[in-house]
This record gives structure tokens, C-alpha cells and sequence, in this order.
């Protein structure tokens, strides 16, 4: 089993926004091949929010097949191009990408 754990965290300001794409993620996540769960976390930091996507997978194919689809690719894109054109609507977001594989420890 393979576990990806996504954390984003923003200015209180852009929460609603991070909280929309992670709704719209929990949706893609639904339909993934290969998926074996998910869970979105969430922390209060004062002034900072941060939400954390945890997913297994069967396998690391199978999430590297996930964030590769065509559809993922396009939507990144457009954020930088969106972020290059108008830098004005442009908001901070703190990524952290973390995997793990499973230990057994038996």
C-alpha cells in the first residue's frame, strides 16, 4: 500500500478557496482507480489554515496515474498561467508533498 499526505495552507483569507478545491478533490478521489481511501484533515494556525488530503493507494502507480490524468495536467496549467497574467489574484500557498509506503511490522 502506498500513502500520499498533501498539506496546503493559506492566509485565512483564501480558506474558502482551498476548501472548494478539496471538496472538488474529494469528488476525483471517489472515481480514482486504485484508490483505497481518503480523509481531508484541517488545522486552525491563527492566521494560517491548512488542509491535509491523506489517500491510500493500492499502489504508487496507481496515485501516479491519478495526479497524471488529463484533467489535473490542464487545471494546473491554467493556475499558472492564471497566476502569470494576473499576479494581482494570486495567492500563497504553502505545499508540502509527503509518501509513505506501509510497514509491517510483523
Amino acid at each position: 500500500m502506498f500513502v500520499m499526505n498533501a498539506s496546503f495552507t493559506v492566509d485565512k483569507a483564501h480558506e474558502e478557496r482551498l476548501a472548494q478545491k478539496c471538496r472538488q478533490n474529494d469528488q476525483d478521489l471517489k472515481e480514482a482507480q486504485g484508490r483505497i481511501s481518503h480523509e481531508f484533515w484541517h488545522k486552525d494556525h491563527g492566521e494560517t489554515v491548512e488542509y491535509v488530503i491523506v489517500s491510500k493507494w493500492e499502489s504508487e502507480d496507481d496515485f501516479k496515474q491519478f495526479i497524471s490524468r488529463e484533467d489535473h495536467v490542464q487545471e494546473h496549467k491554467a493556475m499558472n498561467k492564471e497566476r502569470k497574467e494576473n499576479p494581482e489574484n494570486h495567492f500563497k500557498v504553502d505545499k508540502k508533498l509527503r509518501s509513505f509506503e506501509v510497514f509491517d511490522v510483523s
